[in-house]
């Protein structure tokens, strides 16, 4: 179970990260100016969208361990 841990984590990581540069593709030009100016603004959207995101993965994670059987033969 401690490896399902590991795996949420890291799976937060990297869907903040993609989150947070794709809101700084989305934005363009100027997100490149607001990427100067306030870095955190672009952390702070990426953690609102984990609003979306994070029960999908909490689900998924969750469900994990239903799926490993014992093989029968």
């Amino acid at each position: 179970m401690g490896w399902l841990v590991v795996n949420g984590a890291l799976s937060t990581l990297v869907l903040t990260a993609i989150s947070g540069a794709g809101f700084v593709w989305l934005y363009g030009a100027a997100g490149e100016a607001v990427w100067r100016t306030a870095p955190g603004y672009f952390a702070t959207l990426a953690l609102r969208s984990a609003l979306v995101w994070a029960p999908v993965m909490v689900l998924s994670l969750a469900n994990l361990p239903r799926r490993w059987t014992k093989v029968v033969w």
